[in-house]
C-alpha cells in the first residue's frame, strides 16, 4: 500500500486543478466521518463496532478511508512500538471493551483519533494534543453535541497520562488523575481506554508485564478517593462535569 498510497497522495484527477483535487480530498474526509457518526449513533456492540471495522473486509470503515487518515499507516514507529501508527490506532479499536461505559462512542471515536498527532512525526511527544486539535472538526462532522466534543476531546489530550502516572519516576499523584478525571464516568472512559491502547504495545507488555494491573490498581484508588470526596454519590455519574 505505501507506494500506491504515496501515488495517489500526490496525483491530480485528470485535467483538475490541485485545489479541486484538496477540495476533493476534504469532501471525501467530511463523509467519511459522517458515516462514522451514523454508525456510532447505531449504539452498536462492541461486537458489532469491530465487525464494521473489520480490517479483513475492503468494504470495511477501516478500509474506506480517505488517503489522509490511510497516510498513518505508512508512518513507522519505534521503541516499543512494533508496528505503524495506523495499525496500532485499529488495534487499540479491537481491543476496546466499552461494556461499563455511558459513553461509548465518545469513547470509540477517541481511539480512532488519539494518535493522528504522530502524522508528521512518530516520536512527537505532544501527540495528545496535536491529536485533539485535529479532531475537533471531525467531531463535529460526526455530529456530536458539545458535551461529547468536550469529552472526548478530553480523552485523547489525556489518553496517555494513566500509562505515565504507574511509571516509577513519575512525579503524578492520585490527586492529579482525579484533577483531570472528577468524576467516575471520565475515570471509567480514561481507563478503558489506557487499558486497549497499553495492552495493544507488545514491547511494553513484554519488559512490564504487570503494567495493565499497576493501572488498574491506580483507577482503584482513584476511584476510591474521587466517591469518597463527593457529597451525593451521584455526582460520580455526571460526566460531562469537565475539569477547569
Amino acid at each position: 500500500m505505501s507506494h500506491e498510497a504515496n501515488k495517489q497522495i500526490l496525483t491530480l484527477r485528470p485535467g483538475g486543478s490541485l485545489r479541486e483535487s484538496l477540495f476533493s480530498e476534504e469532501q471525501k474526509l467530511q463523509q467519511w466521518f459522517k458515516n462514522l457518526g451514523n454508525l456510532l449513533k447505531t449504539h452498536p456492540s462492541d461486537d458489532e463496532f469491530k465487525r464494521e471495522l473489520n480490517i479483513d473486509d475492503p468494504k470495511s470503515m477501516w478500509n474506506t478511508r480517505p488517503l489522509f487518515l490511510k497516510k498513518l499507516d505508512l508512518v513507522p514507529q519505534f521503541w516499543l512500538h512494533t508496528e505503524n501508527v495506523g495499525l496500532h490506532i485499529y488495534h487499540v479499536a479491537m481491543n476496546l471493551n466499552t461494556e461499563k461505559i455511558i459513553n461509548k462512542s465518545v469513547v470509540r471515536a477517541a481511539t480512532l483519533l488519539h494518535d493522528n498527532g504522530k502524522r508528521n512525526d512518530p516520536t512527537n511527544h505532544n501527540h495528545p494534543l496535536d491529536s485533539a486539535q485535529e479532531a475537533e472538526k471531525y467531531l463535529k462532522w460526526m455530529d456530536f453535541n458539545k458535551k461529547e466534543i468536550e469529552l472526548c476531546l478530553h480523552l485523547i489530550a489525556n489518553h496517555d497520562f494513566l500509562g505515565k502516572i504507574v511509571n516509577l519516576q513519575a512525579k503524578e499523584t492520585i490527586d492529579d488523575v482525579i484533577k483531570i478525571c472528577p468524576t467516575l464516568e471520565i475515570l471509567n472512559c480514561l481507563l478503558v481506554f489506557t487499558i486497549a491502547d497499553i495492552g495493544s504495545i507488545e514491547g511494553l507488555i513484554k519488559i512490564r508485564p504487570n503494567i495493565l494491573n499497576d493501572i488498574i490498581s491506580v483507577y482503584v484508588k482513584a476511584k476510591s478517593k474521587l466517591l469518597s470526596s463527593l457529597p451525593h454519590p451521584t455526582d460520580a455519574i455526571v460526566w460531562h462535569k469537565m475539569p477547569i
